[in-house]
């Protein structure tokens, strides 16, 4: 297969060096540059998507050409043929590199901006939440001690009762008795 493209002129057979590390690919973006993403405006279902639209990143002169490209490759071909093949066919079909360079710095920033957006909106619902468990927490244990006093209230105040009725009851027994005796005397 790869005698094929070697023919076609889309593979050299010389070796090509390696892409720069990513580092040096991606450029730094100062804070007032950094895309805007509104979390809340970001659709957990197709995050992706969703964040390349508030991002304004557009799919012309996309970074993932080349990963169309190498899938079309064959697997064994080493990197630097595919690199080197992917170099011809990106300048038949007249596409600069450079272009999906800057494309994909692009993408990563968006996606860089994203992510804090997203970590930021969720760090500030989960400390919110925090603070509303703390508050539950607090009137719970108020409640639960209102609970404890009114329980313990209604137990003494039941203790009371109980033993005033015992005596009024023991002195209703006792004057029974009297009003009996009485009664036979008149």
């Amino acid at each position: 297969m790869a005698g094929i493209l070697e023919k076609m002129g889309l593979v050299r057979t010389e070796e090509v060096p390696l892409v720069t590390p990513l580092g040096n690919l991606v450029p730094a973006v100062e804070p007032e540059d950094a895309p805007e993403i509104d979390a809340s405006q970001v659709s957990y279902e197709d995050v992706i998507h969703s964040v390349y639209q508030q991002g304004g990143v557009e799919d012309t002169h996309s970074i993932f050409k080349i990963k169309a490209y190498i899938d079309i490759l064959p697997p064994e071909m080493t990197n630097a043929k595919k690199q080197a093949s992917i170099a011809g066919i990106l300048t038949v079909n007249g596409i600069n590199v450079h272009d999906l360079i800057n494309d994909g710095g692009g993408r990563i920033n968006v996606l860089e901006a994203a992510a804090q957006s997203i970590k930021d909106e969720n760090d500030s619902i989960i400390s919110e939440a925090e603070a509303d468990i703390e508050h539950l927490k607090s009137m719970i244990e108020a409640a639960e001690t209102k609970i404890a006093d009114s329980k313990r209230k209604t137990a003494e105040a039941n203790a009371a009762i109980t033993e005033e009725i015992n005596s009024i009851t023991q002195l209703l027994n006792f004057a029974d008795g009297i009003a009996g005796t009485t009664e036979g005397e008149s």
